[in-house]
């Protein structure tokens, strides 16, 4: 969970032919859980958006969730990406991790509590995995 009263750091922007974007510095906003977190959002030369994140875990091993909220209807694939469309506009997610195995689900996330918005008609496209006290993982994802 984040610390809301934190705040994460703009390491640097770029615009060149290959990539156009930024690099932040989220550790501070997750220190009670990771010890370093790197984010790099960029759109590629295709003009696809590109999230890539390096996350260093602190001692203990931690549950990381993932999670992208769309009105876009999910229809998921059986090469483990996600189908997005809306407004017949389609958009493919797609995760991936070098030596850890990333899965995305999808779920509608219309809430019955009292205190919630209702929220109908949107999802939560979402990852779940363990990363183990110290170890790191370098998450690409991308939307095209």
């Amino acid at each position: 969970r984040p610390l809301v009263d934190s705040y994460g750091k703009f390491l640097r922007t770029f615009k060149t032919r290959a990539q156009k974007g930024v690099m932040m510095d989220l550790t501070e906003i997750y220190s009670a859980s990771v010890s370093k977190y790197l984010r790099m959002v960029y759109l590629d030369e295709n003009e696809g958006l590109v999230v890539s994140e390096k996350i260093v875990a602190s001692a203990a091993d931690r549950l990381v969730r993932w999670k992208l909220l769309t009105e876009a209807e999910p229809q998921m694939q059986d090469d483990g990406s996600v189908v997005l469309c809306k407004y017949g506009k389609v958009r493919t997610i797609r995760m991936s991790s070098e030596g850890k195995t990333i899965k995305l689900y999808a779920s509608e996330i219309e809430s019955d509590k009292p205190w919630d918005s209702k929220n109908r008609g949107y999802f939560c496209i979402y990852a779940e995995f363990l990363l183990k006290g110290g170890e790191t993982v370098n998450l690409v994802t991308s939307l095209n």
